[in-house]
């Protein structure tokens, strides 16, 4: 079997879409329409990618040259060829908690702590797509995060830079109480996300 059967056979026996598939790997839809249309030969990064996000080994995915099968002698009974396992929803509901608890890692590096769980996520195969799309949201959000922190951090300081300059200091901002705000907005945001991810349903 070439790239494209295994890959459509893959993407067909783990009930995800073309599009599904696409957005959990980190491609484009066209990507993989020319892969499995046989269009094209992807590079071996792109091909992890697919691997990661079908939950089968890299290998597997590989093109195997073909050659002739001998028949089996008679009454010799023919095992047929089981699937690869299903994730463990337990196992991913597990990692997914832990996962979402790194986040909490902006108290100690606030500007670069979504690296964390960025890391752990990259580490991570075999996920459900529901799982995998809620593990990369947390990530965005935390991103998001570090921005507001940042601009919140700039316009505090412009600001006292302007009354300092025209005003002689009068009116200053402290950052303690906006910084302070934002920090338990971030801590109620992860702690209602670790709620949401035992809650979420692995198909």
């Amino acid at each position: 079997m070439n790239l494209s059967q295994l890959l459509a056979e893959a993407r067909k026996r783990r009930g995800l879409t073309q599009e599904d598939l696409a957005d959990a790997a980190g491609v484009t839809v066209r990507t993989i329409q020319r892969i499995e249309s046989g269009d094209t030969v992807p590079r071996a990064f792109t091909v992890k990618a697919l691997a990661e996000a079908l939950g089968v080994p890299f290998e597997s995915l590989q093109p195997v040259p073909e050659r002739a099968t001998p028949e089996p002698p008679a009454g010799v009974p023919v095992l047929p060829v089981e699937a690869p396992p299903a994730p463990d929803p337990v196992d991913a509901r597990h990692f997914l908690q832990l996962h979402t608890l790194s986040c909490f890692s902006y108290l100690v590096l606030p500007l670069v702590h979504f690296l964390l769980p960025h890391f752990l996520l990259r580490r991570r195969t075999g996920l459900p797509l529901p799982f995998l799309r809620f593990a990369r949201s947390t990530v965005r959000g935390q991103v998001i995060w570090i921005v507001l922190l940042n601009l919140l951090l700039l316009g505090l300081l412009g600001w006292n830079i302007l009354r300092t300059a025209r005003f002689g200091g009068g009116g200053i901002v402290g950052y303690g109480w906006p910084v302070g705000l934002l920090y338990a907005a971030n801590a109620v945001l992860i702690a209602w996300r670790l709620v949401l991810a035992r809650r979420l349903p692995a198909v």
